[in-house]
């Protein structure tokens, strides 16, 4: 097999699963596999043979050695299908849906519940559960060497290496349980909410805080496209008062011209009669100097007559 694969690649045989998985220290099982019933409890293990952690599958009847391809797991029939699947060091712990609790691989410690049990098994062994907590375990978790389960009523189950007092839980309800590395963790309602009650309230106010934030950035978008718009209008509008200044300006520049055009011709007109008026000045000085000398020349033809007259008399 190849060790230590840093790309997530798909596991041959496993084409499409449906059901839960579980990991432990050495094996991995994956419950409802595509091609068995979805009706029937089907379930492949891989991983290393030793202990019987692989249950009773052909690939795995030889103790120390790895099993690199997912086998499938024979289980007792009428079980229905796998609700929850647990992987410890040495052991699994399968819950079908009619409630039974099944577990097979080591059982040094007792771990496997079921005190018929051999030192280590292939073959799943029913579990001997107290009867309150038969077909209302709604949480399994294995460890190394102990087991630890959760009913509906929040009651707390364990056995094997680690022994869990029941005294200390009296006045409190658990939810879910595993064991971590020995210890167990364990998820205590506080009050009366639960804890699916919890992440739906915290789911809800997710939502709520979601749908806020989309609102207001919806509303700070219609507020930019809005002020874009009043922005866009009034630059529309002082271009058009631009426009329409403009157009006063060239009217009145037009009309200046205009203005200016009759200024310049009616100081051509004045101009003209100005001239006029003096040509016919000339002409009149000239006509009274032309009579003037008529009438100077008449005198003195006159006057040489009277002279031309005297003289003849006195001859």
């Amino acid at each position: 097999p190849v060790r230590n694969v840093l790309v997530p690649k798909p596991v041959p045989g496993l084409a499409l699963v449906f059901g839960p998985l579980a990991c432990g220290m050495h094996h991995s099982l994956v419950a409802g596999v595509e091609g068995c019933g979805r009706d029937e409890a089907s379930l492949h293990s891989f991983g290393w043979t030793e202990h019987g952690r692989l249950g009773d599958c052909p690939e795995a009847q030889v103790e120390g050695l790895v099993q690199a391809l997912p086998s499938r797991v024979s289980l007792p029939s009428q079980e229905g299908t796998i609700r929850l699947l647990a992987a410890g060091a040495q052991h699994t712990v399968v819950v079908t849906c009619s409630g039974a609790l099944w577990s097979f691989g080591s059982n040094e410690f007792g771990q496997l519940g079921c005190a018929s049990a051999p030192f280590s098994t292939r073959t799943p062994q029913r579990m001997d559960l107290p009867s309150h907590a038969l077909g209302h375990v709604t949480r399994v978790s294995c460890g190394t060497t102990s087991t630890i389960a959760v009913t509906a009523v929040g009651d707390v189950l364990s056995w094997g290496g680690f022994a869990l007092s029941g005294k200390q839980l009296r006045q409190d309800y658990v939810e879910s349980a595993v064991l971590a590395g020995g210890f167990p963790v364990l998820l205590v309602r506080s009050g009366q909410l639960t804890a699916d009650a919890a992440r739906s309230a915290v789911e809800q106010r997710r939502r709520q805080l979601e749908e806020q934030r989309r609102a207001a950035a919806e509303e700070a978008k219609a507020k930019a496209d809005g002020a874009r718009e009043r922005e866009g209008q009034a630059v529309l509008e002082a271009e058009a008062e631009v426009q329409r200044m403009q157009m006063e300006m060239i009217a009145a520049a037009q009309a200046n011209i205009l203005r200016v055009a009759e200024a310049e011709a009616l100081v051509e007109r004045v101009r003209r009669l100005r001239a006029a008026d003096e040509q016919r000045t000339l002409e009149l000085a000239e006509q009274q100097e032309q009579e003037r000398r008529r009438e100077l020349e008449a005198q003195e033809r006159a006057r040489q007559e009277r002279v031309l007259l005297e003289r003849m008399v006195e001859e």
